[in-house]
């Protein structure tokens, strides 16, 4: 029994103009947004009779989570995309500000008539970026980047707001049916911020956030792609693609947590639920009107709790191959029937 409500205005700017070698392609931006979220929460009981589902016992509204949350942000940003000749650079910055309010009221009381407590926090960030491209040939790009990364805490958390610095560069090639990609990405954390979630359970009241203070996250990624349909002279495109993504993650800071996939870390541990590799191969056939794809997608193994060296049993998660498949067929203009089969060999 929850309620959601987000509503805003957001009015943008544009201009072009020249600066002797140079054009620029500027906006400014301006954003004023409200968020709420009402949870007026009961658990029902229910048990299963004879095949049918029956309601053994209702809960009274709001006696499993009785609160509201609120958000009032306003937010700013000026970008401007500058070119000249084979180089693009791309500036940006984004100011916001956020006041944050979370109501707690006394669980069970449908009413709200009871107040618990009141807690209200405010943030203000700056967030900067830039991203260039440069045309090494008419194929060859030399791509980098350089962005911060934010997260505000939720209202009512004691948790500090999640930061970072991502960092990316790499080489971006393409050439009739061949297209080639490598990027090297580094991720640094002042504090990361872990949330509890009824998926992710942790022991942990459900929204409830934990600092996890310095991480770093760094790794590459390969992909290629190309048509195999014209060198084997096929009257049709057969596309296939490969990308690989190794990545790397570790705390920085020794921290005891309450939080399950975290508890006791040591710098240095591996963060959990990142698999160092993964691969993903696609394969496809394209005609006029049809469409045919497999796509065999590996996981590497990875730990459910931050930890390093071998992985306990209990807290490994297997690594897994999965097989997917689909086709489509165009009936006629704007209607086409498709069939997915999804894990074909049930894995």
């Amino acid at each position: 029994n929850r309620a959601y409500t987000t509503e805003g205005i957001q009015m943008v700017a544009a201009a072009r103009f020249e600066t002797g070698p140079f054009s620029h392609s500027l906006e400014l931006s301006g954003r004023f947004h409200e968020d709420e979220e009402d949870r007026l929460q009961q658990d029902d009981r229910y048990q299963m009779v004879d095949g049918r589902m029956v309601l053994t016992t209702a809960g009274a509204a709001g006696s499993q989570e009785n609160r509201v949350g609120e958000a009032n942000a306003r937010a700013f940003f000026i970008q401007d995309t500058i070119r000249s000749g084979r180089l693009t650079v791309n500036l940006g910055v984004r100011y916001e500000t956020i006041d944050l309010k979370r109501t707690n009221y006394l669980l069970g009381d449908a009413t709200r008539s009871t107040v618990l407590s009141v807690n209200r926090s405010e943030v203000d960030v700056w967030i900067p970026g830039f991203g260039v491209t440069f045309e090494i040939t008419p194929d060859l790009l030399l791509i980098a980047g350089a962005h911060k990364g934010f997260s505000n805490p939720g209202p009512g958390s004691a948790t500090r707001p999640e930061t970072s610095w991502n960092y990316e560069a790499g080489l971006r090639y393409g050439n009739g049916n061949l297209a080639v990609e490598a990027i090297g990405f580094f991720t640094d954390y002042d504090n990361l911020v872990g949330v509890c979630t009824a998926s992710t359970g942790g022991g942990c009241v459900i929204g409830a956030q934990f600092d996890g203070g310095a991480v770093e996250v760094k790794g590459l990624e390969l992909t290629a792609g190309y048509d195999l349909g014209p060198i084997a002279g096929l009257p049709f495109a057969a596309p296939v693609s490969l990308t690989y993504t190794l990545t790397q993650a570790e705390f920085g800071t020794s921290f005891n947590s309450s939080y399950e996939p975290w508890g006791n870390v040591v710098a240095g541990y591996e963060l959990p639920y990142l698999p160092e590799h993964q691969l993903t191969l696609t394969a496809g056939l394209r005609g006029d009107r049809w469409r045919v794809d497999g796509v065999v997608n590996y996981v590497d193994e990875t730990r459910s709790v931050a930890g390093t060296g071998s992985i306990p049993a209990g807290r490994r998660i297997d690594s897994r191959t999965l097989l997917d498949l689909s086709g489509e067929v165009d009936l006629a203009d704007g209607v086409a029937a498709f069939v997915q089969v999804q894990n074909v060999t049930d894995e």
